[in-house]
């Protein structure tokens, strides 16, 4: 396989070629055949020729479109109707998503409203945002989503485009392949989160006590009254937690310094640590973070723009810097596994299947490619670090903003554990509203807000309707088409959860009446996927959300925003209060929800907690 610089380079020259070349020769060669001269018909030749370009782009997309047009006829389908806006092409939509205003809440806008802009003005569920001539679906609607994740899974893949969009970031991993590659991934990493072994409690257990130590020693010395960003506390939790948990080492990042209450500073999602650490590895960490948060705000930027982001970054890989950056810190980790296994080897100690302690073991043992266990490895620190973290920081927020909730999951938790109970696998399973105040944040803040799959190569699709798709017509996609799909919008829906689809309800999930409108249709919740690619550690994130909020309740009895203390440019516009179009969460909202890859409150999210007496 070539290295993932020069295949970047290749398809940058791909699609230049396709795009850029290949009308110009084509039309050249037809009016070579023509008596064009002099001055003038050189002028006009040469004013055709570039002509050629933007004609061609926009004349084989629209080709393309009635060609499929009329096969959604024959089938008795029809096409996602499409948005047109104030320019030709929709130009002005690539404009916005070139500036960061998609539907990610990067932009000023409210996370997802730009979407459902669309799917309002074209009076759909499903629609069709054609930009420049290339076909890009979006949808919220249960029936297209239960298609592309579960029922009709094999007529979609990652796609040659996304996977692009991905390389040199996530590289050879489990999220950006498809086929035999994916499989091979998923059975290798599937043993790791079996229930056996995400049932020892222990290694949440030892990285919830480190945490909260280091909460409680903020709370109560702290500045800005014992102030701290809890986003970047669980994402270090959640992080040292995964590497000795998959990897058998324990980063340490919850030792390193956090950032400070009234001084931290805007970091490319939540709030940056000062950057005075005085030891290579905390500096390492903080570059680390930095790189990480910013790759994937590169490849949600990508997203937006499609295959068009080749043009942006035609002379220069915009994540290259920030993938370097996180190689350095992993490749430490890769070379240790690496080494052991081949002293192992040389030993004569030859292990036998399920001897490997870890994943990392595991991978080591079974390739001596650094590159392959390395993009494996960022890939699950991916998903266990940012999706895990992603829960606890809206859950603790929901809690902040619904004393009631937080009250009521408190006295759960001393009913079932005591103030000083060990959290275990039994324990945890009769704490029934602790676990419907997740269901409820994961409905309200999944950690993936969007997600994107393909039609493959030369097979089209039709979609059924569901009761509640609009139109009420089979729904045609056709070949190689890029469907983006929004669980943040679907979860929201009050056609599919009632009126209160904006309230925070956790009694929807233990309610019997509520809970029959999931039960009747469970594809209308999907925060962990569904389907063959349904999350592996799904289970894995519920116990370790589980354990540290048992732990949590039993030190600290209430918690309260401190808005005071989010660094500037990460409160909630003012525009958002009045913006009564889009809803009513957005007009309430008191921190600021965004995505890159997964869901994260900009700037952090700042609370203050009071230790039980």
């Amino acid at each position: 396989m070539l290295p993932v610089d020069v295949q970047y380079r290749v398809y940058l020259l791909r699609q230049f070629f396709r795009l850029c070349i290949v009308p110009p020769i084509g039309l050249f060669a037809i009016l070579s055949f023509a008596d064009v001269t002099g001055a003038l018909g050189r002028i006009l030749t040469g004013a055709l020729l570039l002509a050629s370009i933007p004609a061609a782009f926009f004349g084989l997309g629209y080709c393309s479109h009635f060609a499929n047009e009329r096969r959604a006829r024959s089938l008795g389908a029809v096409l996602a109707p499409e948005f047109y806006g104030g320019t030709a092409g929709n130009a002005d939509i690539f404009l916005r998503a070139l500036r960061g205003g998609g539907g990610s809440g990067t932009g000023r806008a409210y996370i997802g409203n730009n979407w459902l802009d669309l799917f309002r003005r074209t009076g759909s569920t499903t629609c069709n945002m054609r930009v420049l001539g290339a076909d890009k679906i979006l949808t919220m609607d249960d029936a297209v989503i239960k298609a592309v994740l579960a029922t009709s899974f094999q007529h979609f893949e990652k796609g040659s485009s996304l996977r692009m969009r991905m390389e040199s970031f996530l590289g050879n991993g489990i999220f950006n392949r498809d086929g035999d590659v994916w499989k091979m991934h998923r059975a290798m990493t599937r043993p790791f989160f079996a229930k056996e072994r995400i049932s020892d409690f222990n290694v949440f257990d030892e990285h919830s006590k480190k945490a909260l130590d280091l909460l409680e020693s903020t709370t109560r010395t702290g500045p800005r009254k014992g102030a701290i960003d809890a986003q970047d506390l669980y994402a270090r939790f959640t992080l040292d937690t995964a590497s000795e948990f998959l990897f058998g080492h324990d980063l340490n990042t919850l030792a390193m310094p956090l950032p400070i209450a009234g001084e931290a500073k805007l970091g490319p999602q939540g709030s940056s640590p000062p950057d005075t650490a005085a030891d290579s590895h905390s500096r390492s960490f903080l570059a680390f973070v930095q790189a990480f948060e910013s790759a994937q705000l590169n490849a949600s930027r990508r997203a937006r723009l499609g295959d068009l982001f080749t043009l942006v970054e035609a002379f220069h890989d915009e994540s290259a810097e920030h993938v370097k950056v996180i190689r350095s810190f992993l490749d430490p980790l890769v070379e240790r596994a690496v080494g052991q296994n081949a002293e192992r080897k040389r030993a004569g100690i030859v292990p036998g299947p399920g001897d490997e302690t870890t994943l990392l073991d595991y991978m080591a043992q079974n390739t001596s490619d650094k590159r392959v266990i390395r993009d494996e490895l960022l890939n699950i620190l991916l998903a266990s670090r940012d999706t895990t973290a992603a829960l606890l920081t809206f859950t603790t927020y929901l809690c902040a903003m619904h004393p009631e909730a937080f009250q009521k999951m408190r006295d759960e938790a001393m009913q079932v554990c005591g103030p000083t109970g060990q959290p275990s696998y039994e324990v945890i399973r009769q704490l029934k509203y602790m676990r419907a105040v997740l269901n409820e944040t994961l409905r309200l803040y999944p950690p993936v807000p969007f997600n994107g799959r393909a039609t493959l190569p030369g097979q089209g699709i039709v979609i059924p309707p569901s009761p509640h798709s609009v139109p009420q017509q089979p729904l045609y996609i056709p070949p190689d088409t890029n469907v983006t799909f929004a669980p943040f919008l679907m979860h929201r829906r009050k056609d599919l959860w009632g009126d209160d689809a904006e309230s925070f309800v956790p009694e929807r999930w233990i309610d019997p009446e509520r809970l029959a409108r999931f039960t009747a249709n469970p594809m209308i919740w999907v925060p962990f996927n569904a389907g063959p690619r349904i999350c592996l550690g799904q289970q894995f994130a519920y116990n370790e959300a589980s354990v540290f909020l048992v732990r949590l309740l039993q030190r600290f009895s209430a918690v309260e925003l401190a808005p005071d203390c989010q660094p500037k440019g990460s409160t909630p516009p003012e525009i958002w209060k009045h913006d009564t179009a889009h809803g009513y969460l957005p007009t309430v909202e008191q921190c600021w929800p965004a995505s890159a890859l997964t869901l994260f409150a900009k700037g952090g999210l700042w609370v203050r907690f009071t230790p039980a007496e």
